[in-house]
């Protein structure tokens, strides 16, 4: 038997991933079924900062999109944002990046 808790759920979840597509769409499209990040679990992945990550956010670098009223950053969007970095360290080719160089994107700001 199904509980009330249980319907509640459902809708919550159901609701969740309507408004976090619309948000996704807004913002470039991204998938429902993509991974989402907090900003902290973002901020660990990097080995930086959550402020970091906001300052990125806030200047157009990693993108991100609402769920409810919080941020989240996906897995493309963490790419993106590192290969995007990369490319900008070396001038274009991420494959030349020597051994003494470091990606901007791992420094905290």
């Amino acid at each position: 038997m199904v509980s009330s808790q249980d319907d509640d759920n459902v809708i919550d979840n159901y609701h969740t991933l309507v408004y976090t597509g619309i948000n996704a769409i807004a913002r470039g499209g991204q998938s429902v079924n993509e991974e989402y990040f907090t900003i902290p679990e973002v901020a660990e992945r990097l080995k930086v900062t959550p402020q970091a990550v906001y300052k990125w956010m806030k200047q157009g670098k990693l993108a991100y999109v609402f769920v409810g009223t919080d941020r989240r950053v996906t897995s493309a969007a963490i790419a993106a944002f590192i290969k995007a970095s990369t490319e900008s360290q070396t001038g274009g080719d991420s494959g030349k990046m020597g051994s003494q160089q470091q990606s901007p994107s791992l420094v905290a700001a």
